[in-house]
């Protein structure tokens, strides 16, 4: 029921649209897709490191209106479905880039520290609240998959979410599984914020 008046929200009242913010990160880099449409690499400062994430979002749905939030809600995107398989590929380009050493071909990663270079994690996020996503279920399946076919060393998934959708039965169910896939490394982090009115 929850899950069904969330999305009923949505395309009646549209996603939350707040003023831009900077995307700047102290550490490195600000958060960069590179031409990708789904997978963007950062410096996070709360991994403390290389931080992969995946934008279940495309269409910047969230019900939170958070201060710090650093996504231009402003303009409108004009293209909101996710593609499985260009997620993937996506994903697996840029781990070819993490794992391999590639990260300083990328602009803004040239003067990089090592330290920092290293994949903490592939974060499921983006420009939303990521369990929002009508297709969160089927793109945890897209990521363990490509970390079960051992072309890269084994990472953490995590999701970082301001832990309202996990509610719905299939958001909670799929995340069970992604903590129990990934041996306990998985984790979703409440996040305090202002609720969109």
């Amino acid at each position: 029921m929850e899950k069904q008046l969330l999305c009923e929200a949505h395309s009646v009242a549209g996603p939350v649209r707040s003023s831009a913010r900077a995307p700047r990160s102290v550490s490195g880099p600000p958060r960069s897709y590179f031409g990708n449409r789904f997978v963007y690499a950062v410096i996070s400062q709360r991994a403390h490191g290389l931080s992969i994430g995946v934008n279940l979002n495309p269409d910047k749905f969230c019900n939170f209106d958070c201060a710090y939030c650093e996504v231009d809600r402003g303009s409108i995107p004009t293209n909101t479905s996710i593609d499985l398989d260009v997620l993937a590929e996506e994903l697996e380009e840029m781990l070819g880039r993490a794992f391999y050493g590639r990260m300083r071909e990328l602009p803004g990663y040239e003067s990089v520290p090592d330290d920092l270079l290293r994949l903490k994690e592939v974060a499921l996020s983006g420009d939303g609240e990521p369990t929002l996503c009508p297709m969160f279920a089927e793109v945890v399946e897209t990521v363990l998959h490509v970390r079960a076919k051992c072309f890269f060393p084994f990472f953490k998934v995590v999701v970082i979410t301001n832990s309202t959708g996990p509610r719905c039965t299939r958001s909670t169910r799929c995340a069970s599984s992604l903590a129990t896939a990934s041996t306990g490394n998985a984790w979703i982090r409440r996040r305090s914020a202002r609720r969109a009115r």
